[in-house]
């Protein structure tokens, strides 16, 4: 929900830092990061901009199977 505000006040250049929580077994990693990545995709194209991811981290393990991850991305 934060994401339309966030936006609101960006400007090209921003850097938005996106916590989530993935799934992160081998086979599924690469999809759970893809559904954050457009949901941000989203927001943004709603408020005019474009992103482009800058990096995706790996911030610690949360429970069995699921990971705390950062996805720094650019608003252009």
């Amino acid at each position: 929900d934060f994401l339309e505000y966030a936006f609101k006040i960006a400007k090209k250049g921003t850097i938005i830092h996106y916590e989530d929580l993935l799934n992160n077994d081998e086979e599924n990693i690469e999809k759970e990061t893809e559904r954050s990545l457009n949901n941000i995709k989203d927001a943004a194209t709603k408020a005019g901009f474009k992103i482009k991811l800058i990096k995706l981290n790996f911030v610690k393990n949360y429970k069995p199977h699921i990971g705390h991850y950062v996805l720094d991305v650019k608003v252009e």
